[in-house]
């Protein structure tokens, strides 16, 4: 058994088979160019499978994209924390007005929530860059992702 066996890394189904079809490769193709089976590349398209944190690597690299353009959330869990560290140190100011579009747009599962919400999150965010805390939990929430799901 592989270190990884058993774990795999949170991908978002929908964005894996968008990068692919703008790649021009059919599920055969990717599959072949990673050598796996066209069977799984449609089970991770489908969300019915998970990939293995080397798998998505070689998917990434296969589709010319990093590892984060296929995972749920992934533009906002890499920019959340620059965009809080630059507000903390005064180099960005996010006005109330625009932060909920902002962290809608990075993350469409917080659309259902109120502009109160999202501020509170991005205030979560911001409290624990400023104390030193881990922000993982913090960035979980906001990108609607499981932190059991990280290897």
């Amino acid at each position: 058994m592989t270190p990884s066996a058993g774990r795999s890394a949170p991908h978002d189904p929908h964005l894996l088979r968008a990068r692919r079809s703008e790649a021009g490769l059919s599920q055969s193709e990717l599959a072949r160019r990673i050598g796996r089976t066209p069977a799984l590349i449609s089970a991770l398209e489908s969300g019915t499978s998970g990939a293995s944190p080397e798998t998505l690597e070689a998917i990434a690299q296969a589709l010319g994209c990093r590892q984060a353009d296929l995972r749920r959330g992934g533009l906002l869990v890499e920019l959340l924390p620059l965009l809080a560290r630059a507000e903390l140190e005064g180099r960005l100011h996010l006005c109330d007005a625009c932060l909920p579009g902002l962290l809608v747009l990075l993350s469409p599962d917080l659309a259902d929530e109120t502009a109160d919400e999202v501020a509170q999150r991005w205030d979560e965010l911001t409290d624990a860059l400023a104390c030193g805390r881990d922000i993982g939990p913090v960035l979980d929430a906001l990108a609607g992702t499981d932190p059991q799901e990280h290897p």
